[in-house]
């Protein structure tokens, strides 16, 4: 039913209040950001002109595979995993270091692995000394890619690089390595360029994310071959492919707040409001995005839908209603609530907005219930008195078969109802006594239904 509000004596104010992905990676390491390359980025298996930030030192993971998320699993942390005959001896035989940077068109990353000897005389793209790379959704659910970069060989008799795209998106550009190996320090480089169609992305820009696997394989002298693993999410590659062992890798800056807001605020009834956000990122830059860079939520109040690009559309209300809804960006969720509003409630008696007839009510509210906006003696009339018995309110000019409900509040918060005409009465003069003492009436308001409508 709809009604409207006029406030009679002091002013009356109105107000009604209205996941995060697991795997096996170890905690803290499954989430990386990749910072933007200030240099143009060389492939020569020297990282010197890389920003030598955000790198990741020997990640470790959770065996046997699927227990990193189940506490009660009885899985175990580790910097390496032996396969078949392997053994680690420690951080001289495998140990890593990890960085990612990008640019506008591509994405590279560097690996420097540490090994007593090199080991690949399968001259194999996995079956020895390798590195292995899955690339997945950002969601991480689905396989997007998997490249294999290997140096064929074994130490002092070393091979060609080897290059395999075991998978990849159609169409996708190439991706180029380069791996290097420094017998003398026992280390081997591997630079690996991936454009960013080879990762199904068609921008790169800060917070664009992507699910990332990195496996070194390593082999041992005596004992050749794929004889175990480490580095940051292997097991989305071995013991079968599974995009959610991936670590999400997102584009930095990353965003670490988000605001909020509807376009408008109050939003009428029945009307549309497009929902903005505005990012707040790790180097304290801001970014105004657009409702469809969003994911949007409704949480509570008449929103009949929200749409992926942000427009909502409310529906009809009996009066101002609080709306909230959840927006959510690169993984950082925030609220935010706002009124609905009924168009044509609280109407005060005061409100001056355009008054044609100068009887000082507004042509908005006269027309809305019933009166001649034009007419400066149409329009009901009011008396209200105190005195030591109660008040004495008179309503005078009233309309046949319109709704006239008098409510009173001693906190303008809660109101209560204390005299109502009925809309089968044909009254055109009304008045009425309230017994309770002086001093515990503050506010009376009339909630007022339209005869068109008061049915």
């Amino acid at each position: 039913m709809r009604t409207y509000y006029f406030v009679l004596g002091l002013t009356f104010f109105y107000h009604c209040h209205g996941a995060m992905a697991v795997n096996d990676i170890e905690p803290g390491k499954e989430f990386y950001t990749a910072v933007r390359a200030e240099n143009p980025i060389v492939l020569d298996g020297d990282l010197s002109e890389w920003p030598g930030t955000n790198v990741v030192t020997n990640p470790k993971f959770y065996i046997p595979k699927f227990t990193g998320n189940n506490p009660f699993a009885g899985g175990e942390l580790v910097y390496f995993e032996t396969f078949r005959d392997g053994d680690w001896t420690g951080f001289d035989d495998h140990s890593s270091e990890i960085q990612i940077v990008y640019n506008d068109d591509y994405v590279y990353l560097g690996v420097v692995v540490t090994d007593e000897y090199h080991e690949n005389a399968a001259h194999s793209a996995w079956n020895g000394d390798s590195i292995q790379l899955m690339i997945a959704d950002a969601e991480r659910e689905t396989q997007v890619a998997l490249y294999n970069y290997a140096l064929g060989g074994v130490e002092n008799a070393l091979g060609e690089i080897i290059i395999q795209h075991e998978a990849r998106p159609g169409n996708s550009a190439d991706t180029e390595a380069i791996v290097l190996r420094d017998s003398d320090a026992k280390r081997t480089t591997y630079e690996v360029c991936l454009p960013k169609e080879a990762l199904a992305l068609d921008e790169l820009s800060r917070g664009v994310q992507f699910g990332m696997s990195i496996l070194t394989n390593d082999g041992d002298e005596f004992s050749p071959g794929e004889t175990g693993w480490g580095e940051l999410g292997p097991q989305a590659i071995v013991f079968g492919r599974s995009a959610q062992e991936t670590a999400l890798i997102t584009l930095g800056p990353v965003p670490v707040a988000l605001n909020i807001r509807p376009a408008r605020d109050p939003v009428d009834e029945n009307t549309s409001v497009q929902m903005l956000g505005q990012a707040v990122f790790s180097d304290g830059t801001l970014a105004a995005l657009t409702g469809s860079e969003l994911s949007w939520h409704q949480i509570e109040g008449p929103i009949a839908t929200i749409d992926g690009d942000g427009n909502t559309i409310l529906m009809e209300v009996d009066d101002d209603t609080r709306a909230t809804v959840v927006g959510s960006y690169r993984n950082v969720r925030s609220s935010v609530s706002f009124t609905a509003s009924d168009v044509r409630a609280s109407l005060s008696l005061s409100d001056q907005s355009v008054d044609s007839d100068r009887d000082g009510q507004s042509d908005t509210l006269e027309k809305l219930t019933g009166y001649d906006e034009n007419d400066a003696t149409d329009f009901f009339g009011y008396r209200l008195e105190n005195d030591i018995d109660g008040t004495i309110l008179e309503l005078s000019q009233v309309i046949p078969g319109t709704q006239y409900i008098i409510e009173s509040s001693t906190d303008a918060r809660i109101y209560r109802k204390v005299a109502t005409i009925s809309p089968h009465q044909v009254e055109t003069h009304f008045r009425f006594r309230s017994r309770l003492p002086l001093e515990r009436k503050k506010l009376y308001r009339i909630r007022l239904t339209p005869a068109n409508i008061a049915q």
